[in-house]
């Protein structure tokens, strides 16, 4: 028997093992008893054995009655399937989650399902079912158990019925936790049935009637598995995936726990890691190592005759004629670690081929001209590993290209294609195309029509030969293909030019060519011949030609006609002095050959001529002779101008420069030009010698005696001065700046110490001596100003001596008696000598030292360190304090020594005075030690040995986690030590399979180890709950105004509490059936573990179609009525529903006027339905009155209108709407006549009416009559 808790409560957790073949019996506490040791099944499985049948061992039948007050229910072991007992009454209490019997106490749930029951249901009694077994059979058992108000027990019992039981276990426990308690049972010879019974002992409360809960009951043969795995097809290829099914079934007794797959991946196929999936299982923990191609994962538990099917997509590597994976799996009964048990697969094996592959080069040519004819070339190369069948290749021909017919080859032989030609495809069937090989497609197109990057792509079908479960499709790379038209370009300009004489006649003006293929082409125009002559009046013509890319010529002949014009004379160019008058008019003629002098008919078109500012000017002249011909002329005025002096108006000079009073002079006249060599010095006072501000004059005078002056400023500038120390010492070692106490100023440029450079520095502080270093700086204006310092590098004295003086304690020591100090220039200084510091202590053994300095006049300073040893006795050393742990062996000598500076080691000479340790117990100890070196001294040392004590972990030792929680490994852990004190820090986890995605139980490990190197370890089970699932519809469609009811199709299942739908809540609900929309149902459920699951559901309500036409029609009396014109029908998802509108009524008849209705209905794909009703009207035809016969007097005026009226229904009076058709009366001779009218109403409909007015000679008297009016006016 093995008993596993929720929760430790007292005592040590003993693991049961086996060891050389004895059974060790388990304990979980203190106070759990054995009676009976039982077997362990094991490692394997040799052959399916008869598995016994426990029923209703979660007790969840009968249910407990929904309304009892307190959730349980009293039954009949009757009513019990399964179960019976012992008790008077034969009855079995069954109760559910909630029960709350017990006042003060929470309520009560179990973690195994809904019910339970207690054995202790009216009176003290057992449970029991009789089960039937086969003899030698081994079966697993276990019971889950808990006390009801404090601490119950009872007992677990197996054997014959109505024999002697054998007790298998004690239970004992309290109300908090429930206590797993499982063995093995092997069935005795010739028991055929056996009772797996659960006895009373004693119930905590003082009640014996009540208490011992049980639940979770099994009595089952181990698990056993039988695993297959097959491919989902018998072949694939490379670079495609195929599902590998392996099929767990438990066929065993007992549920398979911790099933872990081992699937060795064959060389030829891969495995993409994460890819796995299942439809009945949850997998986990899933390991792939590539280099052994292993593949590991995890599935669910098992129970009794379930199934796992696990899809592992592999894809194909490498050829192979049969790959085949190597499956196993590893399992043990659950709650039964100890033993695990491995299921070998019978496994298929799959053949992998390599598949052929084609690539297509599209063979259409990128440039073609139109009306050609060209042969396109398509390559089609299978570089795959096998040959294709069933090769077809389509093409659809551009609109700009014609097919040319039969014109289709295949590798040279010509083949029949499809063409379909209001598609424009082409298809070509190829046939097999061997692996490694190429098949040529060609055929003939024609380009029709002009176009740019006209795109082409072939495609091209295949199968793998033999094979027609795939289709492959491969396409060529797109070719863009320009069409050029072959029409010639087109040259367009002036046919018919006139030119003025002696202009400038631009041949290329208003010419221009394009062509449809080059556009614009105006630049490649050339001019063939051209015979124009501007200077001779007359007509001529010009040539001109272009061609275009293709070759195509255009060419242009053009007309010019030059006229004659009348000619202006005069000066062409006129200077005129400064300010002076000027006459436009002057030596201005014109002339004409027809009209002859025609100066006074001259004009200034233009005239900015200015004379008070030099510069050229533009005079524009134009005269028109009596032929309307225009003549003009241009005349430049020239207004002269001053010459101008440049150069430096300020010049800088050092001092004692060579000045040139004509550097950088110029002078220059608009007429003359350069005048430079003409400037005169007039006056010039610059002396260089002498630093100041001096000026110099220039004039110049042009030829036309205009005189320009200059001013120049020559400024003689002076040079900058370094300052600083002209002798400086430095100590040697010290840090020299060469720019310290320097200084440079300049007049000019002010403070240009920044600017000084040391040209050369030979300081060398290491090495006293005599050294310099030159300096010098540059002002703005390239004066340069130098120094040359000199720096001295004393000598420091020196210290000498005795650097070791050793001396015996307290004898005095005089080390400065033993030192003296010179100086290169102070001589003896050993008066000087100072002690700096002293450590010497005389009285104490030791390594002293003692500090002197001495300071020359220089101030420079030397120092000596003189080491003192005072001599010592001899030293014991060893550990001051050593831990041992408990019942080892103490050494006393270990660690220990003796030195002595004079005698060396003398460690064999160390004595233990006193020594009273005892590591049998712990506690301090004390150890005493004592040497003595050759001069007598004495040392003596105690040593502290302390025996410690191992440390303690305590926490708990079942923890029940949420899933998909966060699992803190050290919640509730706890180490402590005797000495070390809470070492909880010091814990760590050695072992942790915690995964809180995946329900189960699992097993945490720990450690501490206390500073002494003591171990304490702790074993933790963490058992992972499984959250409820929510299952519905994730979208639902509502037609709009229905009613939505927000529970529909929604379940909830729990592994525990098994359906909990009832515990559903509806977290959110925004559905509005009155408008169409997408909406939100969120729904949430809470198992009895405090689980939480929640979902989200969709709810679309949909939008109704809608008819729409003519509200109202109006139809012409016995006209054809189309119910259906105008009328439409759409749909928000459907789009057009107008062919599915049907007329659900129609009463309209054209045959009588009046308003009839129409009704019409259309239904949507959601069912949703629209209905319209339209309006007929069939309208009235318009009536005309009047006499039907008239009678009318002989040569009397007939009024054809007299009488004569009309009506309509709609439009009322139309009498003046009426027109006569037809009129024949002729009151000149009598007769009957006829006369038509029509009327038209505003509907259009008409009314012909023929009325006859008839025509007697009144002198008859035979004819009589008292009114000449018919009295009859109905219409005819």
């Amino acid at each position: 028997m093995k008993k596993a808790t929720i929760k430790i409560v007292t005592g040590a957790i003993i693991a049961s093992t086996i060891i050389s073949g004895v059974n060790v019996p388990y304990n979980v506490l203190a106070q759990a008893e054995e009676t009976t040791s039982t077997t362990l099944v094991g490692t394997t499985i040799s052959s399916k054995t008869e598995v016994p049948a426990l029923i209703n061992g979660d007790f969840e039948n009968p249910l407990v009655n929904p309304a009892a007050v307190h959730n349980f229910t009293t039954f009949n072991e009757t009513e019990v399937p399964g179960w019976h007992t012992t008790a008077s009454d034969h009855l079995i209490d069954i109760l559910k989650n909630g029960f709350n019997e017990d006042a003060g106490l929470p309520n009560v749930t179990t973690p195994f399902g809904k019910q339970w029951a207690e054995l202790n249901g009216t009176q003290p009694a057992a449970l029991y079912q009789d089960i039937p077994t086969t003899p030698g059979t081994k079966v697993r058992w276990q019971v889950y158990h808990k006390g009801r108000l404090g601490k119950d027990t009872a007992l677990v019992e197996f054997g014959k019925p109505n024999g002697t039981l054998v007790q298998q276990a004690n239970m004992v426990d309290d109300r908090f936790e429930w206590g797993l308690y499982t063995g093995t049972y092997t069935i005795p010879a010739g028991q055929t049935t056996t009772r797996f019974q659960f006895r009373s002992v004693s119930a905590a409360g003082g009640n014996q009637a009540q208490g011992n809960f049980l639940d979770n009951v099994r009595f089952a043969v181990p698990s056993e598995l039988e695993v297959s795995g097959e491919f989902s097809q018998s072949f694939t290829r490379i670079a495609q995936a195929v599902d590998y099914n392996v099929h767990v079934a438990n066929v065993g007794g007992m549920p398979a726990a911790n099933n872990t797959v081992t699937v060795k991946i064959p060389e030829e196929l891969t495995y993409t890691a994460g890819s796995l999936s299942s439809s009945n299982t949850t997998i986990s923990n899933e390991q792939y190592n590539a280099a052994t191609r292993t593949l590991t994962f995890s599935v669910g538990t098992l129970d009794k005759d379930a199934e796992a099917d696990i899809a592992i997509p592999l894809t194909g590597k490498t050829i192979a004629t049969a790959a085949t994976p190597d499956t196993s799996v590893t399992y043990n009964d659950e709650n039964f670690d100890e033993d695990v048990y491995t299921a070998d697969s019978t496994d298929t094996s799959i053949k992998v081929i390599a598949p052929s592959v084609l690539a297509v080069e599209n063979g259409m040519p990128t440039v073609m001209q139109a009306n050609k004819t060209y042969k396109p070339q398509f390559v089609i190369e299978n570089t795959g590993g096998m040959a294709s069948q069933s090769t077809d290749m389509t093409i659809q021909i551009p609109e700009e290209m014609e097919y040319q017919e039969d014109t289709v080859m295949v590798d040279g032989v010509a083949v029949t294609a499809s063409y379909d030609a209001s598609t424009k495809t082409l298809t070509v069937p190829v046939g097999n195309i061997q692996n490694g090989a190429t098949s040529k497609v060609t055929f003939d197109v024609k380009a029709i029509a002009s176009g740019t990057a006209i795109p082409t792509q072939t495609t091209v079908t295949h199968q793998d030969t033999g094979l027609t479960d795939k289709t492959y499709t491969t396409k060529s790379n797109t070719v863009y293909t320009d069409i050029s038209s072959n029409e010639a370009p087109t040259i367009t300009g002036d046919t018919v030019t006139k030119v003025n004489p002696n202009s400038t006649f631009d041949p290329m003006s208003t010419m221009s060519a394009t062509d449809d293929e080059d556009g614009n082409l105006t630049s490649e125009i050339q001019v063939v011949s051209n015979d124009v002559d501007t200077s001779t009046p007359g007509t001529y013509h010009v040539t001109y030609s272009v061609k275009d890319s293709d070759d195509n010529e255009g060419t242009f002949t053009r007309t010019v006609i030059v006229t004659e014009a009348p000619v202006i004379t005069g000066d062409a160019v006129t200077k005129v002095n400064p300010n002076s008058l000027f006459d436009a008019m002057s030596s201005m003629e014109a002339t004409d050959e027809e009209d002859g002098d025609i100066t006074e008919n001259i004009t200034v078109v233009s005239n900015n001529v200015d004379t008070k500012t030099p510069g050229n000017y533009e005079v524009t002249y134009k005269v028109i002779d009596s032929d309307g011909n225009e003549a003009t002329f241009t005349r430049t005025v020239i207004v002269t101008e001053a010459p101008v002096i440049t150069g430096d108006a300020i010049t800088k000079v050092n001092p004692d420069a060579t000045f040139d009073p004509k550097s950088t002079m110029e002078a220059t006249d608009k007429e003359d030009g350069d005048l430079t060599d003409s400037i005169q010095v007039v006056t010039n006072d610059v002396d260089t010698s002498t630093v100041g501000t001096y000026h110099v004059t220039y004039s110049v005078t042009d030829s036309d005696g205009n005189k320009a002056t200059f001013t120049r400023t020559v400024i003689v500038t002076e040079a900058p001065i370094i300052t600083g120390d002209a002798t400086t010492k430095v100590n040697p070692g010290a840090t020299f700046d060469p720019k310290s106490t320097m200084k440079a100023n300049d007049t000019e440029d002010g403070d240009l110490t920044s600017a000084i450079k040391v040209v050369s520095n030979d300081v060398d502080t290491s090495v006293p001596g005599t050294y310099h270093v030159t300096y010098s700086v540059v002002d703005s204006d390239g004066n340069k100003g130098t120094f040359t310092r000199t720096v001295i590098v004393t000598e420091p004295p020196v210290i000498t001596g005795k650097a070791t003086i050793t001396s015996n304690p307290g004898q005095l020591v005089d080390g400065k008696a033993l030192l003296t100090a010179t100086d290169k220039e102070d001589g003896d200084l050993t008066d000087e000598i100072k002690v700096v510091s002293s450590t010497v202590d005389i009285n104490t053994p030791g390594t002293y030292k003692i500090l002197y300095s001495v300071t020359d006049s220089d101030g420079n300073t030397a120092t000596f360190t003189q080491t003192v040893i005072i001599t010592e006795p001899p030293v014991i050393t060893g550990e001051a304090t050593t831990k041992v742990n408990p019942n080892s062996l103490f050494d006393a000598m270990s660690s220990m020594k003796a030195t002595d500076k004079e005698d060396g080691d003398i460690t064999e000479n160390i004595t233990v005075e006193s020594n009273n340790v005892d590591t049998s117990k712990s506690g301090s100890y004390k150890v005493t030690y004592k040497v003595i070196d050759s001069d007598g001294n004495e040392a003596t040392f105690t040593r502290t040995v302390i025996v410690t004590e191992a440390p303690v972990i305590t926490g708990e030792a079942t923890t029940k986690v949420n899933p998909n929680s966060t699992f803190d490994a050290m919640s509730s852990m706890k180490a402590t030590d005797k000495e070390d004190g809470d070492i909880t820090k010091n814990i760590t986890v050695e072992s942790n399979n915690v995964d809180t995605k995946t329900p189960g139980n699992y097993k945490v490990t720990y450690k501490v180890i206390d500073s002494d190197g003591n171990e304490a370890t702790f074993t933790r089970t963490v058992i992972v709950t499984e959250a409820p699932v929510i299952t519905g519809e994730a979208t639902t469609k509502v037609n709009p105004n229905s009613l939505f009811d927000a529970m529909s199709s929604m379940k909830a299942t729990d592994k525990e509490d098994g359906d909990i739908t009832e515990n559903i809540t509806v977290e959110s609900n925004n559905v509005d059936t009155s408008k169409s929309g997408s909406y939100k149902v969120t729904y949430k459920v809470i198992d009895s573990d405090g689980n939480e699951a929640t979902f989200t559901r969709t709810v679309i309500v949909t939008e109704a179609p809608v008819i729409t036409g003519e509200a109202t029609t109006k139809v012409n009396p016995n006209s054809l009525f189309d119910a259906m014109s105008s009328m439409k029908a759409t749909d928000k998802e459907d789009g057009d529903l107008t062919k599915n509108i049907t007329v659900e009524s129609n009463n309209v008849d054209t045959k009588t006027p009046g308003n009839y209705e129409v009704t019409y209905k259309v239904v949507d794909s959601d069912g949703n339905e629209a209905t319209f009703t339209r309006t007929v009207i069939v309208t009235e035809v318009p009536v005309i009155t009047g006499e039907a016969t008239t009678k009318v007097n002989p040569n009397s005026l007939f009024d054809v209108m007299s009488s004569m009226k009309a009506t309509d229904k709609e439009d009322g009076d139309l009498t003046k709407n009426i027109t006569v058709e037809s009129n024949n009366v002729d009151t000149s001779k009598s007769g009957s006549y006829k006369v038509i009218y029509k009327v038209v109403d505003a509907d259009g409909r008409k009314r012909n009416d023929i009325y006859t007015h008839s025509y007697r000679d009144r002198s008859a008297s035979h004819h009589r009559r008292s009114d000449n009016k018919s009295k009859s006016k109905q219409p005819i």
